[in-house]
């Protein structure tokens, strides 16, 4: 397979996106998958994914993310996403601002696909509980599904809502998909995504790095009776840093601000220096090592204080192995 595409490349404009989404593929078609979940890497429309030809399409939500390349309003945004909308093909969707929703259904009508919409065809009602569960339930025509899932958040039962109403729409013969789908939802996990590594302290993990990811962050965090939490952030340099503030910062005692990677991240003093301007009562400093950063922050964490690592994937995928470490070398209450 390698060295197929090192004659291909040269001979192309492919980016690295578009040969991995390739290599991909054909290694699904030489391991006869039964099924395979694709997600788009941008966008939709143009993206390299759209070549697939889909049993069910999924839009999970919808925001101003990428402005500069899918467009500055929710309905331009909501245009390229819904590019991947086929045919007679189910489409499932997320809870969408009305105006991407408004464009979303008008495709799918265009397109004769069946729209399945969550808060429409397709319920979910959930109970946060004090053990970091959330019990759902989930429902869809005639299929009724209870499931405890092994995480706090609004968002994670949304998606597990959506992810079976796509298994759902395949109508795979021979399984009881009820029961599949309390058995799988009760073992599916995600690092990084809302993760909780110790309660004692509190140490969590969570990716967000839109507003509305900051927003379900900040819910879950608000559940945590920590009296002094910390966050470490850092961001690439095309994200919305003042809505991401906003939503977070009222939750912590203070904010350091790191750089996970050096190409994509913005520069932790220039945004540090954002955040004084923006929140000048907030405690923020700047330590550029995201492992330094934890260490300093909390070297000698009382036993009910809090640590939040958030704001970026690169961030929590440097972190995450040492602090797994730390609390197993510690002993911390997992």
């Amino acid at each position: 397979m390698c060295s197929g595409y090192k004659l291909i490349i040269p001979k192309t404009r492919w980016v690295f996106f578009d040969v991995a989404t390739a290599a991909a593929l054909l290694l699904f078609q030489e391991q006869d998958v039964d099924y395979s979940i694709v997600e788009t890497g941008l966008g939709g429309r143009l993206d390299a994914t759209n070549i697939v030809q889909p049993r069910v399409t999924c839009i999970t939500h919808i925001e101003l993310e990428h402005t500069d390349k899918l467009g500055r309003t929710l309905a331009a945004i909501a245009r390229e996403k819904a590019g991947i909308i086929k045919p007679n093909i189910p489409v499932v969707t997320g809870r969408l601002p009305t105006p991407a929703a408004q464009v979303v259904t008008n495709r799918a009508q265009a397109a004769d696909a069946p729209l399945i919409q969550l808060g429409r065809e397709l319920r979910l009602r959930t109970r946060a509980r004090d053990d970091w569960l959330t019990d759902a339930r989930i429902a869809i025509g005639k299929l009724q599904v209870r499931a405890t899932l092994p995480t706090l958040g609004r968002q994670s039962a949304e998606n597990a809502a959506l992810a079976v109403a796509c298994v759902q729409q395949l109508d795979i013969p021979h399984i009881d998909l009820a029961q599949a789908a309390s058995r799988g939802l009760a073992r599916a996990s995600l690092p990084g995504r809302c993760e909780l590594l110790s309660r004692r302290p509190w140490i969590v993990l969570d990716v967000a790095h839109t507003p509305q990811s900051a927003r379900a962050l900040a819910i879950v965090l608000g559940r945590i009776p920590a009296p002094r939490k910390h966050l470490i952030l850092s961001l690439s340099q095309d994200k919305n840093w003042a809505a991401i503030g906003h939503s977070l910062f009222p939750n912590f005692a203070t904010v350091t601000v790191t750089q996970a990677n050096v190409q994509r991240s913005r520069p932790p003093a220039s945004l540090a220096g954002f955040f004084h301007q923006l929140f000048p009562d907030l405690s923020v400093q700047v330590i550029p090592d995201p492992v330094e950063a934890v260490q300093s922050v909390f070297s000698a964490p009382a036993s009910d204080e809090l640590l939040c690592v958030a704001g970026s994937v690169y961030l929590v995928g440097t972190v995450r192995p040492f602090l797994q470490h730390w609390v197993a070398a510690n002993e911390f209450v997992s």
